[in-house]
């Protein structure tokens, strides 16, 4: 058989030839990221950090697969199809899912060993550590966790979503966590002392109202410092507005329309410090994919500062160019966003120099940045 060496070499070269301009063009799209996107890590008031405190190493430890060496079963749940079986569990809260395991040897290494668990524990473990820290482990599942990390997009707009809502383990972008009637969320103890509310605490009806409070969603604030200042959330609860809502209106109808207050756009504070950053996980690269903020969006608003004042209604701070930096991009959203926005391509045609000089650098090398309103006693973001 012939052979044509000098075909095979051609051959080779072009592959070689097309190999490396693959990955030319990886490195030049990472490139890019790095010089004209960042993390941002600082979002107007502080949300829940599940890095500040570290629970027990334990706690984050992958489960083992080691065999189950145990001679218990688990009785009539035996019966059921291994898939069925895994379908219930993944539907328990994490605590009566941490309960289940502790039932025996046989049940520990089952559950242990349910692939979506096993990869929640091993990509999603802020979410896990964010609701055991604000309480909410009773209310939401491995599964619901799962759902969110293999979906990138904000569950209310489609955007890509940033954010986990904690109450309800919902993806989220930031614009609608800032914004939807369902991430709004009130201090109970604050409200109570408002008019009108507050006559339902003083009055005939205070029994009956803590009868219709026993079914409401609960959640700690984190108790950190904000950057030094001291934490008004301190000891404090939150709740979802309108469960507080509903439970207001079972008490007393008239407060229906007035409470319709408690869903508007407002108490950003309230609605950051219930939620995390929340990466995606890529099925196709089987990596973490994280937000990014554009840095040329970053640079646009600096340059034009003078023309929003910060300390106005939120309308008039998160004015169009405010919404516009607020954005976050991942994966091919980053590409898109690049060959859109002559800020990035700007600055990508700069020198490293010309770059470090820049407002956006020094936003962007601390992950954000907050301003301090005096006047309220709150930070707020630039």
């Amino acid at each position: 058989m012939d052979v044509d060496v000098g075909t095979d070499i051609d051959l080779c070269f072009e592959s070689l030839a097309s190999m490396v301009g693959r990955i030319t063009e990886e490195e030049r799209w990472e490139a890019i990221r790095m010089t004209c996107f960042y993390e941002r890590r600082k979002w107007y008031f502080p949300f829940v950090d599940p890095r500040v405190y570290k629970l027990s190493s334990q706690l984050f430890k992958l489960p083992s697969d080691r065999t189950q060496t145990s001679a218990h079963d688990l009785g009539v749940l035996d019966l059921l199809p291994t898939d069925i079986l895994e379908d219930i569990l993944l539907q328990l809260d994490l605590r009566t899912y941490r309960f289940f395991k502790r039932v025996n040897r046989r049940a520990r290494y089952f559950a242990n060993n349910i692939g979506i668990y096993k990869r929640v524990w091993q990509h999603g473990k802020d979410a896990i550590h964010g609701l055991t820290r604000t309480g909410l482990s009773r209310y939401i599942s491995y599964g619901d966790i799962h759902d969110a990390l293999m979906n990138p997009d904000c569950t209310f707009c489609g955007v890509f979503g940033n954010f986990l809502f904690l109450p309800t383990a919902k993806r989220c972008c930031f614009e609608c966590l800032r914004t939807s009637r369902e991430t709004a969320v009130v201090c109970e103890e604050k409200i109570s002392k408002r008019e009108p509310w507050n006559r339902l605490y003083n009055g005939d009806n205070y029994f009956d109202l803590c009868d219709s409070l026993v079914a409401v969603r609960w959640f700690r604030f984190s108790d950190d410092e904000w950057c030094g200042w001291q934490n008004p959330f301190t000891r404090l609860h939150g709740v979802l507005a309108k469960d507080l809502l509903a439970a207001f209106v079972k008490v007393d109808k008239s407060l229906e329309n007035y409470s319709q207050n408690l869903l508007k756009t407002g108490w950003l504070h309230y609605r950051l410090a219930a939620s995390i950053i929340f990466p995606t996980f890529n099925v196709r690269t089987r990596k973490i994919d994280k937000g990014l903020s554009c840095k040329g969006c970053e640079e646009s608003l600096s340059r034009n500062a003078e023309h929003y004042d910060f300390t106005k209604s939120q309308d008039e701070v998160f004015s169009l160019p405010c919404r516009i930096r607020d954005l976050t991009y991942c994966g091919d959203g980053v590409k898109e966003h690049f060959l859109e926005c002559e800020d990035a391509q700007m600055l990508w045609n700069m020198t490293e120099d010309e770059i470090k000089n820049l407002p956006s650098s020094n936003v962007a090398r601390h992950g954000g940045g907050y301003h301090v309103s005096r006047t309220h006693g709150y930070l707020m973001e630039v």
